[in-house]
């Protein structure tokens, strides 16, 4: 039920794929506003693998992992704006640790209307107060390195 922004995130990895060989997977996880028929529509080389209810987002990422032929995943969500070289850094850092690791990109927040990313408002992760429920981007130096 991403609407319009899914479509547009498919566009942005189209635009601004990684080097060599990729895939775009969407996982469907029982939406209701036609958004995956859209991008169908738009994008018919897309691989959509729909789910009957919904599972939500830890179970999507497995499903498409199950279905992914390449040896390097890149997960998004389906509200977000890949910048050009974003995918291609992603994976090249993969491929330096030989495939061991995970990456997390540094994350801007986009402004859903304009379809662009913020250049001052970023973080290296996020932050969940369970008490208080107040949340905020984390920046990589008060990240703590584990492995």
């Amino acid at each position: 039920n991403e609407g319009k922004r899914l479509w547009k995130t498919v566009r942005s990895c189209v635009e601004n794929p990684p080097e060599g060989e990729h895939e775009i997977i969407v996982v469907d996880d029982a939406s209701e506003d036609n958004s995956v028929a859209e991008v169908l529509r738009r994008f018919p080389t897309v691989n959509l693998v729909c789910h009957d209810h919904r599972r939500g987002a830890s179970q999507v990422r497995n499903t498409g992992a199950d279905h992914a032929r390449g040896e390097v995943l890149v997960f998004l969500d389906g509200h977000c704006h890949p910048e050009p070289g974003a995918l291609t850094r992603l994976v090249n850092d993969v491929d330096a640790f030989g495939g061991r690791v995970l990456v997390a990109p540094r994350i801007a927040v986009l402004d859903a209307d304009t379809w662009q990313n913020s250049a001052t408002t970023c973080g290296n992760g996020y932050e969940l107060d369970l008490l208080t429920q107040q949340e905020r981007y984390v920046q990589l130096p008060t990240l703590r390195r584990r492995g």
